[in-house]
């Protein structure tokens, strides 16, 4: 890097994140216009190339120790990394429903990115599961394709910023249906029905669905999960471990600037 420290940076899945499969961010600073997603991406990627970063890709963490001095980054394919300094920045992932044919119909009319599964979405009955930021900002692109899209959401109000919720509420193409929650998936070899439940009353219904798309959102990966041996509240962003560790909100820069933990 420009400091002159080897720098190494492993990601699981694509190099970019949520950012790259984002149609547009346009709330990063510095772009005032907006930026494609996927633009935003190639340019993180070839700035870190300039200065000789080396970017490891479709590579899953499985624990972070520590042996001494060092920092141990194990890795699922039995490969480690042993280090001075570990930075935490690792988003966020999807985070599953639970109900009955969810891992039948995934990929199978059940997906987790709107922008990446375009074709899917041409000319169907699609639904949106959420109702934060990941959910509302979404939802607004298959309208270009899908006849119809139907937010549900378990609240009783989209959680999500006023400006993506007044582009949902703009939209002819799309409705919203308030404390509703997917209680089961149905199809044969395909997607073809979603079973809703109101969260209220408890009744249930069925209704036709080519796609869904689940974009909930968990954003503690496992791996952090285990190896600090202590934990002390100092104040409501700050955590004092034996090692020492100051903890942000651990997500992707999809919807804000990530604040890296230091370890």
């Amino acid at each position: 890097t420009r400091e002159g420290i080897e720098t190494l940076v492993v990601e699981r899945s694509g190099l970019g994140g949520q950012a790259g499969v984002t149609e547009r961010l346009d709330n990063y600073p510095g772009f005032p216009e907006g930026v494609g997603g996927s633009e935003f991406a190639d340019r993180l990627v070839a700035q870190c190339r300039r200065f000789g970063v080396e970017l490891l890709e479709a590579v899953d963490v499985t624990e972070v120790a520590v042996d001494g001095q060092y920092r141990v980054v194990k890795f699922a394919d039995g490969n480690e990394v042993r280090c001075y300094t570990v930075l935490l920045a690792p988003g966020s992932t999807y985070r599953r429903l639970g109900v009955p044919g969810e891992e039948d119909f995934t990929g199978a009319g059940a997906h987790f990115c709107a922008t990446c599964d375009e074709p899917f979405y041409r000319g169907q009955e699609v639904f949106v599961v959420g109702g934060g930021n990941s959910a509302t900002e979404e939802a607004v692109f298959p309208t270009k394709f899908a006849s119809h899209v139907l937010i549900v959401t378990n609240e009783a109000k989209l959680t999500s910023s006023k400006g993506a919720q007044q582009k949902v509420l703009d939209d002819p193409k799309i409705s919203v249906r308030y404390q509703t929650a997917v209680a089961a998936f149905q199809g044969a070899e395909k997607l073809t029905s979603v079973v809703v439940r109101d969260v209220a009353s408890g009744q249930k219904e069925v209704h036709p669905a080519e796609c869904l798309s689940s974009l909930d959102c968990s954003r503690i990966p496992r791996f952090c999960r285990g190896p600090l041996n202590s934990i002390r509240m100092a104040s409501s962003r700050l955590r004092q471990t034996s090692r020492p560790i100051s903890r942000g909100s651990l997500r992707q820069v999809m919807h804000e600037l990530a604040v890296q933990s230091n370890w």
